[in-house]
């Protein structure tokens, strides 16, 4: 992945940035500084190329994915639409527009392993959000997307949920963005890029934390 000055206007400043297969970047920076919105941009940016602007904000500059880069989308706050009504089993088996349908052969290990067995049979928008949480990280898998986009993933995760997440940044083939506020979840990662409070973005591999701000650190 490869911005060229890109940015919104009023909301990020024009930046150069530059991804490569397996690079593992948390995105870091206060509230309102247009962290999700990049991200959101890039996962959705195929239904969106026409347009002059993104979620109100004028796109400046260029953002391109590289050719066969596949981006998965995972946030918290954005419930996949089409799965309220459908049991955790019935989606998998006669999954549309969310990929190829799996047999109960292939759906039950799958709920098993993200520990989703004991409510297969129930309705999607009638589990716990970190069940809901656990079946769309599931979904990610099965999207064999290669450009993982997390918003803010480790938010209210009970236990289980946070190891099935760790368990599938570990095991993924192919780059990971995550924005995020969790020290620890940060900490797991090794490049950073920190949208600042005066609308700029940097890329760093270090940074000092305190309660209060990030702080790039002088090398």
């Amino acid at each position: 992945m490869r911005c060229d000055q890109f940015g919104f206007s009023g909301l990020i400043r024009p930046f150069d940035l530059e991804l490569r297969y397996r690079d593992r970047v948390a995105v870091l920076g206060a509230n309102g500084t247009g962290k999700s919105h990049f991200l959101k941009y890039i996962a959705y940016r195929h239904t969106h190329e026409a347009a002059a602007d993104f979620g109100g904000w004028p796109l400046t500059g260029g953002l391109r994915l590289g050719a066969g880069v596949k981006p998965g989308w995972f946030s918290q706050f954005d419930d996949i639409p089409g799965l309220g009504d459908g049991t955790l089993l019935e989606i998998l088996m006669h999954r549309g527009e969310h990929g190829s349908a799996l047999t109960i052969e292939q759906a039950m290990p799958l709920l098993d392993r993200y520990r989703l067995i004991q409510v297969a049979s129930h309705r999607y928008g009638s589990i716990s959000g970190g069940q809901r949480a656990r079946f769309q990280l599931l979904l990610l898998e099965l999207q064999q997307c290669n450009l993982l986009l997390l918003d803010e993933p480790t938010d209210n995760l009970d236990v289980e949920s946070a190891e099935a997440l760790e368990r599938l940044i570990q095991d993924f083939q192919g780059t990971v963005m995550a924005v995020t506020h969790d020290r620890w979840f940060a900490k797991k990662f090794v490049s950073f890029l920190v949208f600042l409070d005066d609308h700029t973005v940097r890329q760093t591999e270090s940074f000092d934390w305190d309660d209060n701000h990030l702080t790039l650190r002088k090398t």
